[in-house]
């Protein structure tokens, strides 16, 4: 899941503050920024991510996601992409084409925003890292709400800059338009598997005695 899917799941619940939606983004942010170092620095912000490792776990195990994304892994493949970029490529895509359909919510939008602008109170990170987080939530800041998630023309865009800067799983030029094309493809399908999986993710936290608020359900 990507980080305004997390952001959503966070919201979820009913005692949900942005110092928790924070950390439910944060082991995110930190590899998207190369920040490896961030951490919560807020009790609220800890509970978020461990959130976040419970919702990936159950995410990325969900049939809905593991049939999008082998769709769309194969589709790639037939384009001409070698395995290592079809599967990376396919993973990301089909996350952020997710997230593009909960951009509607306005409670998990306007969360997201204030967690987003309360970030520096909520992290910590090393003096090399420091700069690296900086400048990451300052562009997050400057674009706000992830409306673009929902084109798969600017979904390519952005997969294929994440993996520009990983040799074995970076796109080469012309398979761009492959991968905008296969995205645009299973687009339709999206919107409705994603209403699955989401109760998927809902049922597998609650399987682990951990409600979407990131609490044990016991003290719920």
């Amino acid at each position: 899941m990507n980080f305004f899917g997390h952001a959503t799941v966070a919201a979820w619940s009913p005692s949900a503050t942005p110092a928790f939606v924070l950390g439910a983004m944060l082991p995110d942010f930190a590899s998207i920024s190369g920040a490896r170092s961030a951490r919560a620095a807020h009790e609220e912000t800890s509970r978020g991510v461990t959130l976040h490792h419970a919702t990936d776990a159950v995410f990325h195990a969900a049939p809905d996601f593991v049939a999008l994304t082998t769709l769309a892994r194969g589709h790639l493949e037939s384009g001409g992409v070698a395995r290592g970029p079809a599967w990376a490529a396919a993973h990301v895509g089909v996350e952020l084409l997710i997230d593009g359909t909960l951009v509607t919510d306005d409670g998990a939008c306007q969360l997201y925003l204030r967690a987003l602008q309360d970030a520096d109170a909520c992290v910590a990170c090393g003096r090399d890292d420091a700069p690296r987080l900086a400048r990451f939530l300052a562009r997050a800041r400057d674009s706000g709400v992830p409306y673009g998630y929902a084109d798969p023309r600017f979904v390519a865009a952005r997969v294929e800059r994440a993996l520009s800067s990983r040799s074995r799983l970076a796109l080469r030029s012309r398979h761009v338009e492959v991968l905008a094309a296969v995205l645009a493809g299973v687009a339709a399908d999206v919107p409705a598997r994603a209403r699955s999986l989401l109760i998927d993710v809902r049922r597998g936290l609650s399987a682990m005695a951990l409600g979407p608020g990131g609490e044990p359900e016991a003290t719920r």
